[in-house]
């Protein structure tokens, strides 16, 4: 077999399909929620030498389609890469840093305002009719 077998479906807290079930019949790739908590691999520690076999037959499969993949053309062992970071990513994280900054700045104003105790003199005097809309 050249590739690997990858579910549509994989939910290991209901009776639909579970991993050790999955892994013998020659599934490597489930699809779907897994969590340590629903691992009913533990049971499987030791003394099942299949079980071992098949996982590592399912990590080979997984590997070799790598491997001869096109995301593999092009690079050889002495081959350096290098990462570019683009321009707009660059202008998100400023823009993310500012906005950052400006909520900080309005929250810091805001605690002060309240510690001065102005925000209630400002609500009072709108409620009272002081210049604002009732």
């Amino acid at each position: 077999m050249r590739g690997f077998a990858v579910t549509d479906w994989f939910d290991n807290r209901t009776w639909y399909m579970k991993s050790y079930a999955a892994i013998m019949n020659g599934n490597d790739l489930p699809d779907g929620q897994y969590t340590a908590a629903d691992d009913d691999l533990n049971k499987y520690r030791t003394g099942y030498g299949e079980l071992a076999w098949a996982m590592r037959e399912s990590a080979h499969r997984i590997l070799y389609t790598v491997a001869h993949s096109n995301a593999m053309n092009g690079y050889h062992s002495g081959m350096r890469v290098i990462t570019i970071t683009p321009q707009w990513i660059k202008l998100l994280n400023a823009a993310t840093v500012g906005v950052n900054v400006a909520f900080g700045v309005s929250a810091a104003f805001f605690v002060v305002m309240l510690i001065l105790g102005n925000f209630g003199t400002i609500r009072a005097g709108f409620s009272r009719g002081k210049g604002g809309v009732r």
